[in-house]
């Protein structure tokens, strides 16, 4: 964590360990937010990134879009704005020209009953620094001016399409493959697990123990080979 006289900044690891996921996944999600409109403070000789409070909480949200609600990068990093632009605009009209340094306790108790959830914690612990420093107003007025528009609802719905489309054909392959593998291997057993006996002399193949073979085969590695599979058309996409 590196600290200045006014703003408090953190590390891409100690990012990673407080939002729970890795350097590179956090590296990767600030590309695609910044291409989506969101600004980064970088360091003016490196070029790394300098986060701030009010940037884990953003990390979070694309956290949430991308693993529990299984969106694709860019439609994550479209809600994460869209998310952002309908949450500050309260507090954007909530400072007035009387404003002094701090921002009064009654109005960020209603800021907090109204728009802070459990899971927006680390905006919170941002909202209560800002009553020790007025320029973190300005600096989120800066911000919200400079997010782009977010996409229209048909937008949203047809990449929502496409992504269930791309699902749907990642599900196909991957069954297919997978049963590819278990004809595979079922053909490998010996004759005495694959065979039954008809009459004196003639052997058939046990299609219903076949069947049964196969349908058990995928259905413990489908999860996760479609997981696998998802995870790197998602890397081939950046």
């Amino acid at each position: 964590m590196n600290n200045s006289p006014s703003t408090m900044y953190y590390y891409t690891h100690q990012i990673a360990k407080i939002v729970g996921t890795s350097n590179s996944s956090i590296l990767r999600w600030a590309e695609v937010l910044s291409g989506a409109g969101y600004q980064f403070e970088r360091e003016t000789e490196s070029g790394q990134y300098r986060f701030k409070e009010q940037d884990i909480d953003v990390f979070v949200r694309f956290k949430t879009y991308r693993e529990q609600e299984r969106h694709s990068l860019p439609v994550c990093g479209a809600k994460v704005i869209e998310d952002l632009k309908n949450m500050l605009v309260p507090l954007d009209e909530a400072v007035t020209t009387e404003a002094s340094t701090t921002v009064s306790t009654s109005l960020l108790d209603d800021l907090v009953r109204d728009k802070v959830r459990e899971e927006l914690e680390p905006l919170l612990i941002h909202l209560q620094n800002i009553q020790n420093n007025m320029s973190g107003v300005e600096e989120l007025r800066s911000q919200l001016k400079a997010l782009p528009q977010p996409p229209s609802h048909d937008e949203i719905r047809r990449i929502a399409r496409e992504e269930e489309k791309l699902r749907a054909r990642i599900t196909f392959d991957v069954k297919a493959r997978l049963r590819e593998k278990a004809i595979k291997m079922w053909n490998e057993k010996p004759d005495s697990e694959r065979m039954i006996k008809v009459g004196f002399f003639k052997k058939i193949e046990n299609e219903s123990l076949k069947s049964d073979f196969i349908r058990k085969f995928i259905g413990e590695n489908f999860q996760q080979e479609f997981d696998r599979e998802y995870e790197e058309l998602g890397d081939r996409e950046q």
